[in-house]
């Protein structure tokens, strides 16, 4: 078992660590590597006519289905962005609730247990 924070209700720690053995499954190995925005969610996005772009960068490098689950946790692009985008790979529906996890246990220890259900949602949604 992981060393959990104390923050951390127990049956979630259970429920992580049982999370944690699967990751291997779950996530490719080396997906291919894009820059990130690190802090992508609709507020952070500016759709003002012609003009759209980005804002608040906490830029890396990582698997671009990271942003792509961080941007539509508390909401959604408009469909023009979805269809510049392109076709996700396989399987981006079963990574996007692991991927969205770690916002919601940010927003859980940052915040306090109101976000309890949306670590509990990404939990049900991963199958653990």
């Amino acid at each position: 078992m992981l060393a959990w924070p104390e923050a951390l209700p127990g049956d979630v720690a259970k429920r992580l660590d049982a999370l944690a053995a699967r990751l291997p499954d779950l996530l490719p190995k080396a997906p291919p590597a894009s820059l990130l925005h690190g802090d992508l969610w609709t507020g952070n996005l500016i759709f003002d006519g012609a003009f759209q772009g980005l804002i608040d960068p906490a830029s890396y490098y990582g698997d671009a289905e990271v942003d792509l689950a961080a941007l539509t946790t508390f909401g959604t692009p408009p469909a023009s962005f979805w269809h510049g985008y392109g076709p996700l790979r396989d399987g981006w529906q079963d990574r996007r609730p692991v991927y969205r996890l770690w916002i919601a246990l940010l927003h859980l220890r940052l915040f306090g247990g109101g976000y309890r259900g949306m670590v509990e949602t990404c939990l049900n949604a991963a199958r653990v």
